[in-house]
């Protein structure tokens, strides 16, 4: 048994020693590659909350929108009703 953990130790220390000569591109690239496969997983596990969430956020996308439309519409109409009356 002890020399298992000896192997274990020397392979965790060359894991360490690797991860800290890594250069930054190379450890953001994978740490970009270790959140996607978590992510993937996790959608993978839970269909159900996924699409309530795509739901959610694109039912509050087109609110946002109808918003900045009426908005714009009632800037417009604010800016005809001035006009006419001759307040410009």
């Amino acid at each position: 048994m002890k020399r298992i953990r000896s192997r274990e130790n020397k392979a965790k220390q060359n894991f360490y020693q690797e991860v800290k000569f890594m250069d930054k591109k190379t450890l953001e690239a994978a740490i970009r590659e270790e959140k996607l496969k978590y992510f993937r997983e996790w959608r993978r596990k839970n269909p159900d909350k996924v699409r309530k969430h795509n739901k959610n956020y694109w039912e509050n996308r087109a609110k946002a929108k109808l918003g900045k439309e009426k908005k714009a519409d009632d800037i417009t109409q604010q800016t005809n009703n001035t006009s006419a009356k001759g307040e410009i």
